[in-house]
């Protein structure tokens, strides 16, 4: 299993198993679903990326990371 899809289990988990202010979990939702809606876009890691393309990747992970961790912050 990739990195992502451990990522998504353990956000359905961490949603499942708090308990969520209503907009808190509207958001967790709408970051789920978002992923794994974008888990088929991911490119393969096995194949020639650009540095450029890598870097993007990158800098995308850690706003997300940013992004969840700012939203169970006010949770």
């Amino acid at each position: 299993m990739s990195k992502l899809h451990k990522m998504i289990d353990k956000l359905i988990e961490i949603r499942i198993s708090t308990n969520l202010p209503p907009e808190a979990a509207h958001d967790m939702d709408f970051i789920i679903e978002t992923l794994i809606d974008e888990v088929s876009v991911v490119p393969d890691w096995n194949e020639d990326i650009t540095p450029e393309e890598m870097e993007d990747i990158k800098y995308f992970q850690s706003v997300i990371r940013d992004l969840m961790s700012n939203r169970l912050a006010m949770a």
